[in-house]
């Protein structure tokens, strides 16, 4: 073995020793590099690609836990809104195509007027409690009013086809919405959205910005709607002594509400 090959395993050894001894160089001196200058592979003291990756490894697990990779919080103004449950129309009835019948329908049982309680029962129940509950847990001492009577209790297609695709905040800052001869509660609650936004409440920002449709199918698979204003009307025919077709049609109205609004 000529002088120029001894000073070449000596380097190789050296470099091996300090490998194995110290473990410092795995990060600065690549791979390709290191079988590069150790161009034998069988030989006993070799470092291989393996060992290199375990290495690397171990290096990724002690960096694990200094990085954390936080994901935006889903912002749900009603009660676990992930409660779902398939409608299932009961076959005794046949909402979906209207029949002329010789016996005249109670007015309550009415589709129009049914459409109105939904809505009025989504903005000034349901809507309305659940703002001022965020309101409440973030300590505040101002709530929301109820929403006119010209808003919430009036169901015409063209008009609620429009106010669907309305953000929160638009149905508190724009004053046509309210009636003109009483706008106490406009102001109120403007001045009340206004004060939340000063106050930078990301959370209660965030819903301001839902539009009408989005809260509603989210009421929709809510427990507000599923349990609360189902018990409500099933307590209501039994205090009345009337059968559950009402029930029935209310749930089957509310779940078809925006798709009869968006349809011409």
């Amino acid at each position: 073995m000529n002088s120029k090959n001894i000073e070449i395993n000596k380097s190789k050894t050296n470099f091996i020793n300090i490998f194995e001894n110290q473990r410092i160089c795995q990060i600065d001196f690549p791979y390709h590099l290191i079988a590069k200058l150790f161009s034998s592979p069988h030989k006993e003291g070799n470092i291989s690609k393996h060992n290199m990756i375990d290495t690397k490894k171990e290096d990724k697990a002690d960096t694990k836990d200094i990085f954390e990779v936080i994901y935006p919080k889903k912002v749900s103004l009603f009660s676990n809104d992930n409660y779902q449950e398939q409608y299932m129309q009961n076959g005794q009835y046949n909402f979906k195509n209207r029949i002329k019948s010789k016996k005249k329908l109670e007015r309550y049982k009415c589709r129009d007027n049914i459409r109105k309680m939904i809505k009025r029962r989504f903005f000034n129940t349901y809507l309305k409690n659940a703002l001022n509950a965020k309101l409440k847990q973030a300590g505040y001492n101002l709530f929301f009013e109820y929403f006119p009577q010209c808003l919430a209790g009036n169901v015409i297609k063209n008009q609620e086809k429009t106010l669907l695709n309305m953000k929160l905040r638009q149905f508190f800052e724009k004053k046509e919405l309210y009636n003109q001869n009483n706008l106490t509660n406009y102001f109120h609650n403007l001045k009340v959205m206004e004060q939340i936004i000063k106050d930078k409440n990301l959370e209660m920002e965030t819903i301001f910005e839902k539009k009408y449709a989005d809260l509603f199918k989210e009421y929709l698979n809510s427990k507000e709607f599923k349990i609360k204003e189902i018990n409500r009307l099933k307590n209501m025919v039994k205090k009345q002594k009337k059968d559950d077709y009402y029930i029935e049609k209310y749930k089957y109205l509310a779940n078809h509400f925006i798709e009869f609004c968006q349809n011409k």
